[in-house]
């Protein structure tokens, strides 16, 4: 799930607009990344890292309900 995350985190920086995405272009939208819905859940960028904020679900009562 982690890799999946990873490659939407890509084609979202990669697809975001029609202009080329060059290496500096690329590095300065994935610094500004913030709060990317994924699948394992938020992922932003601090202090030269992706940062993550895991969401843990579970199911009770056939009804899928975050950990909290």
């Amino acid at each position: 799930a982690e890799a999946f995350d990873l490659a939407l985190v890509i084609v979202s920086i990669m697809t975001r607009d029609d202009k080329l995405v060059t290496r500096d272009l690329f590095l300065d939208r994935l610094r500004r990344l913030d709060d990317f819905e994924a699948a394992t859940g938020s992922i932003g960028y601090a202090d030269q890292r992706l940062v993550k904020k895991p969401e843990i679900l579970v199911v009770r009562d056939q009804k899928i309900r975050p950990v909290r």
